[in-house]
């Protein structure tokens, strides 16, 4: 279809984006490494191999953001291998547009003809063509409304992706491109339209919340993260299981897939693996699951 040119510069920003600390910290006691509340450096190792370590991300360009502490170099620049959500290449974004759109049925109409307009103007806003707008699936339009309205420029993890690269250090993708489409394309379809609805109703809280979720990034509060993404996804007792299915298909599935990425690199160790923040957060988080395993897991900052 013609719109996915269209749409090339517009979406090509969101994919490897699902989801939103200079000093050293002491290690967590045992129970607290099982049910992460704070930090963006952890130290996973076993015993007779170099430690790996895991980072929590924030997909924003803000410069705050992306200069890392001198913590995250230092293990980055040790590490041979770096592992990362998805690798985002030309073929990926492709696919992704592809999987964003489809003839039939229509947004508009999944939407009704009265509410179609205010959700035209979010899209425009966010720069989709006239011509895209209609065609997106729901997940996709939802995808676009909770982001920030002006397109990111480099993002972090393209950031240390792109320096991995170039150091010429072992790449490996936590998860493939189809991985990360299904996870949101397999969400029933009331689940699809309840969520870009309640996004629709609640855009400027949406908005509104990016700058706060930045500062509790830097505060590498994972609790508050957790809470700030909570209070705009809060609505009726009918949006909570449509929560509870977005939660469990788009963090909790992709945790198990990435602990289980992740254990044969941490067995050859030597790796730095980059992650959305939210990824590490609580007991089913990437470091509490690593734990489990029987890994020594261990707060940097």
């Amino acid at each position: 279809m013609q719109h996915i040119h269209a749409m090339k510069r517009i979406l090509a920003p969101f994919v490897a984006s699902m989801c939103l600390l200079l000093a050293t910290s002491p290690s967590f006691a045992a129970n607290e490494a099982r049910n992460p509340e704070q930090g963006l450096l952890w130290r996973v190792e076993k015993k007779g191999v170099p430690a790996c370590h895991l980072f929590g991300t924030m997909h924003h360009d803000d410069e705050r953001v992306t200069q890392v502490a001198p913590a995250v170099q230092r293990a980055f620049d040790a590490a041979r291998t770096f592992a990362v959500e998805m690798i985002n290449d030309g073929e990926a974004t492709r696919t992704y547009q592809r999987a964003m759109v489809r003839k039939a049925p229509l947004l508009s109409e999944l939407v009704g003809d009265a509410d179609w307009p205010r959700y035209e103007t979010l899209l425009a806003h966010h720069g989709l063509p006239p011509n895209a707008r209609a065609h997106l699936k729901p997940w996709a339009a939802l995808l676009i409304l909770v982001r920030p309205a002006e397109p990111p420029g480099i993002i972090l993890d393209h950031l240390l992706l792109n320096d991995a690269r170039n150091r010429g250090k072992n790449v490996v993708a936590l998860e493939s491109i189809d991985e990360q489409i299904a996870a949101m394309n397999d969400l029933p379809d009331d689940t699809q339209l309840a969520l870009l609805r309640h996004a629709e109703a609640n855009y400027d809280r949406i908005q509104e919340s990016f700058k706060p979720l930045v500062q509790t990034y830097l505060a590498r509060d994972l609790r508050g993260m957790w809470q700030i993404n909570e209070s705009v996804m809060t609505g009726d007792d009918a949006l909570a299981e449509h929560n509870r299915r977005f939660l469990d298909s788009l963090l909790f599935q992709r945790n198990k897939r990435f602990a289980e990425r992740l254990a044969p690199l941490i067995d050859r160790g030597n790796c730095f693996a980059a992650f959305g923040a939210l990824h590490l957060y609580g007991k089913r988080g990437v470091p509490a699951l690593l734990a489990a395993r029987g890994y020594k897991v261990t707060r940097l900052y």
